[in-house]
């Protein structure tokens, strides 16, 4: 049987950011759940300046189109036509349009990266073209564009370095194929990959320290909202977390459940072992119930003392009190011992469990006291037991003072 001495310290689990943080170095590429948190606060940040960038290039590409294709009498059966009315202009009202979404944050990324990759290849190709006819001032709208696809189109660095590369090895196969004076295209694709290359050194360094500074305010945000012996969210966080989740709920039209855990004798075990193996006691069943809280809007929480709690989102009683049964019976597989429990000689839990649909008749705040009542109820039917009640039961539960029984 497993006994907990006062050198028996399990450290509480640490949060994704500072284990990024502890690797030295920050990747320019986190671990998925992570990466899209990032990303999705960088796009955010930078929404304002994709938004001008894609109105500013959209004009920029209809402009030069009408006075190359209308004006100059260029548009017909042709590559230059077929480039700026099949390719570039279908390119930037994607792109455009993916700014202004309601789910930019979404189809921004994709849609960037894949229209910049044509866009690089097609204004590449024109260019070739406009500088094979000694319109050699047409090089810096690539400069520009090579420029902006690392500060000002939104990208990450790996899918900006990609599209600068692909704009590169486009215009000097391009200028090839027109012809080019080698002169020419030497100097113009040394520029070119000039401007790349400084895009390259200056963003590379800029997303590290974006990245860092998001992983150091998310460590700092997490410890504010994690208690410190075990790890678990804390109270606040837990209520915060609630609210949000029963909102979410009610938009949904979907139910939650509520799981309070206490460790049965808890006060007991800390006078007979000392509180330095309670903690270590403690923060073991932490872990376990942690387990139990892993999909995005489930949460796992300390609520106060010895006692724990869960919020599942869109589950049935069913699951709700399967999910509270694995829990119980897994703290009693680990056989912790307690010489001062009455029954079992190890530490056991008792778990209430509250299911309830949201409604706006309802509050998240009597699924939380329904919760503690169906515990209260599972404590005074022996303990190491669980005990579900529904939101038809609130009525009998919420509000009530608890009073022992005679005798």
């Amino acid at each position: 049987m497993l006994r907990f001495s006062d050198t028996n310290r399990l450290s509480p689990p640490r949060s994704a950011y500072e284990a990024e943080l502890e690797r030295g170095l920050v990747a320019l590429r986190f671990p998925a759940a992570l990466e899209r948190e990032f990303r999705k606060l960088h796009l955010m940040r930078v929404a304002s300046r994709v938004r001008a960038w894609q109105a500013v290039l959209l004009v920029v590409v209809v402009v030069s189109s009408i006075y190359r294709l209308g004006m100059l009498g260029g548009f017909g059966l042709n590559f230059e036509t077929l480039l700026r009315c099949g390719v570039l202009l279908p390119a930037c009202v994607a792109m455009s349009a993916a700014a202004w979404s309601q789910k930019y944050t979404t189809v921004y990324m994709r849609t960037a990266l894949f229209g910049s990759m044509v866009m690089s290849v097609a204004a590449s190709a024109l260019v070739a073209q406009l500088v094979g006819e000694g319109s050699g001032s047409a090089i810096a709208f690539l400069t520009t564009i090579a420029f902006a696809t690392f500060f000002l189109a939104g990208l990450l660095f790996f899918d900006a370095l990609l599209v600068a590369v692909l704009g590169v090895v486009a215009f000097i196969a391009a200028g090839s194929f027109y012809g080019m004076a080698p002169i020419d295209l030497i100097y113009c694709s040394a520029l070119l990959a000039l401007v790349a290359g400084m895009g390259t050194y200056i963003a590379h360094g800029v997303e590290q320290s974006n990245r860092r500074f998001f992983l150091e305010r998310g460590r700092l945000g997490d410890l504010a909202e994690r208690d410190g012996l075990t790890g678990l969210r804390n109270r606040r966080a837990f209520d915060d977390h609630l609210v949000r989740v029963w909102q979410q709920s009610l938009r949904d039209r979907s139910a939650i459940a509520v799981l309070m855990i206490d460790l049965d004798h808890f006060k007991s075990y800390n006078d007979s072992y000392g509180h330095q193996a309670g903690d270590a006691c403690l923060r073991h069943v932490a872990q376990l119930v942690q387990g139990f809280a892993r999909r995005p809007l489930d949460v796992a929480a300390r609520y106060g003392g010895e006692e724990l709690a869960i919020v599942l989102y869109q589950v049935t009683t069913e699951h709700a009190m399967a999910v509270a049964e694995q829990l119980r019976a897994s703290v009693e597989a680990s056989r912790i011992e307690h010489r001062e429990a009455p029954v079992r000689g190890q530490v056991t839990v008792s778990v209430g469990v509250a299911w309830m649909e949201a409604s706006l008749e309802r509050s998240p705040d009597e699924a939380v006291q329904l919760a503690d009542q169906a515990l209260y109820g599972a404590k005074l039917r022996g303990r190491n037991l669980v005990r579900v009640v529904g939101s038809d039961e609130a009525p009998v539960f919420v509000g009530g003072l608890r009073r022992l029984p005679a005798g």
